[in-house]
């Protein structure tokens, strides 16, 4: 038998005969690196599941400015990150008049604005022709108005025009007061509401990356939402972090308990090796490779248990499964074989340290 062989089999023999002791050591390391593994997808994966989120609260950059056609909403598209773009609707105000009291008309881009905006309670319908509107809730209470009533609107040129109500639309914003109608082909527009997965840098470099097309454009960053996301999503790899420094701590101590405890049962085994002619370097040799094999299937079963942690979260709290990530499950193996040596470290040197006159006298 090869001498490499013969020491893997003297491995894999120790580690058997010793296996109800182990398994409480691969236990310790099975939970640590699932925990590393599975907080390790999380924190890679929940931000975007809480990008996607956040989105849902309105849109995070609002460009303002007159522009008559679709080229710099085109140019504004291209721009924005392709996988970061939620939506970009485009919006036109028009004053205008509802039973002689002035109210703001809004012709926007309804396909558009239900991505960037899907928190809106439509009580109805959106409109789906050039004659039908939708009325903010504090409009339609004021002036006693429902769904499918008909209700005139006065331009600010004198010309009226008699629009359906589609639905009534209900957000506890400045929406309640408006009155929305579909935005009309190559009529211009104002505003494009967008919303992006992107940090508070990201949309600072996009937003100076728009006033370059034309200073007359004024792109405005809602800091609050900006800056809520980036503190939450902050605090969650924080306490990522914390968690899996607590668990390596854990595995560590329980590890080098359990191979301290291996030594004291194997002192008169290291002693008779010594005595033989073993060195103190092929005893701690045997006791590394022991360590690292058990760092190797304790982070193999770490890596599936924490893959079903990860996956139940996120389907728990996100409706979304969490995928596998290989190159976190490899670090995480990596970690799981780092820890048990560096645990391994003080058991090794004491079981080295074993004199063989003494431990045959029976001493």
């Amino acid at each position: 038998m090869k001498r490499s062989a013969f020491f893997w089999h003297m491995v894999l023999s120790s580690v058997i005969r010793r296996r109800a002791r182990l398994l409480t050591a691969l236990l310790a390391v099975g939970i640590g690196a699932a925990m590393l593994y599975g907080l390790a997808v999380l924190s890679y994966d929940v931000p975007k599941q809480m990008g996607r989120e956040f989105r849902s609260y309105g849109a995070n950059l609002i460009v303002a400015g007159d522009m008559k056609d679709d080229a710099i909403y085109l140019k504004i598209l291209h721009l924005a990150p392709k996988d970061a773009l939620v939506g970009a609707a485009r919006m036109k105000l028009l004053p205008s008049r509802l039973r002689e009291h002035p109210v703001t008309l809004t012709a926007a881009d309804f396909d558009e604005l239900r991505k960037t905006s899907p928190y809106w309670d439509v009580k109805g319908e959106y409109p789906a022709g050039d004659d039908e509107m939708l009325l903010g809730r504090s409009l339609a209470s004021a002036f006693n108005l429902a769904s499918g009533d008909r209700a005139t609107l006065v331009g600010a040129d004198g010309s009226e025009r008699e629009f359906r109500i589609s639905g009534i639309v209900q957000t506890g914003g400045r929406e309640d007061e408006l009155v929305f109608v579909r935005l009309q082909e190559n009529s211009g527009y104002d505003i494009i509401e967008c919303s992006l997965s992107l940090d508070l840098a990201g949309l600072e470099r996009l937003a100076g990356e728009i006033r370059g097309l034309d200073p007359r454009l004024s792109p405005h960053i809602v800091k609050r939402l900006a800056s809520s996301e980036a503190k939450v999503l902050g605090r969650l790899r924080y306490l990522v972090w914390i968690v899996s420094l607590v668990a390596a701590a854990l595995t560590m101590v329980s590890v080098s308990t359990t191979m301290m405890a291996s030594v004291a049962e194997r002192r008169k085994e290291i002693g008779l090796r010594k005595a033989l002619g073993a060195s103190g370097r092929h005893v701690m040799t045997e006791f590394m490779a022991e360590a690292a094999l058990l760092g190797l299937l304790g982070g193999a079963l770490g890596v599936g248990a924490g893959q079903a942690l990860a996956h139940y979260v996120s389907m728990s709290v996100f409706a979304r499964g969490a995928g596998f990530q290989p190159v976190f499950a490899l670090a995480t193996v990596l970690a799981a074989v780092l820890v048990t040596i560096v645990a391994c470290i003080r058991p090794v040197r004491r079981a080295a340290a074993v004199d063989p006159a003494v431990v045959l006298r029976g001493e």
